[in-house]
């Protein structure tokens, strides 16, 4: 994921840049793609650049629905614990601010993991 152009957003298209403000890139990872039914998803989102951004407020969505919400760490990161009931297609959005521009990640997919193994 690399950031937008002039004035574009981060990571999967962003949101819309503004006069004076800097692209954001916004990335979305999940410790394994693949979670037994009923079982939590380890989510982490990182955001670049980073400068000021400690407590700015990050929303999990699926599709245009925000399901969680949670601050950035000093390090520009937050964790999710999602559970997974059925496969899933996150993305992680953060709003503009006087600094940045908007962006949103892209789509990351939760599937159920099926068969003798399934552990999560």
């Amino acid at each position: 994921a690399t950031p937008a152009g002039p004035g574009g957003g981060g990571a999967g298209g962003g949101g819309k840049g503004g006069p004076g403000r800097a692209a954001t890139t916004i990335r979305l990872r999940a410790n394994d793609r693949s979670i037994r039914r009923g079982g939590h998803a380890f989510l982490t989102v990182t955001v670049a650049p980073c400068n000021g951004r400690k407590g700015e407020p990050v929303t999990l969505r699926v599709g245009r629905r925000a399901v969680a919400k949670a601050e950035l760490s000093g390090v520009c990161k937050a964790h999710f614990h999602p559970r997974i009931d059925h496969r899933v297609r996150f993305r992680v959005a953060i709003a503009a601010d006087a600094t940045y521009a908007a962006a949103t990640s892209d789509k990351l997919s939760v599937r159920i993991r099926t068969g003798a193994g399934a552990r999560g």
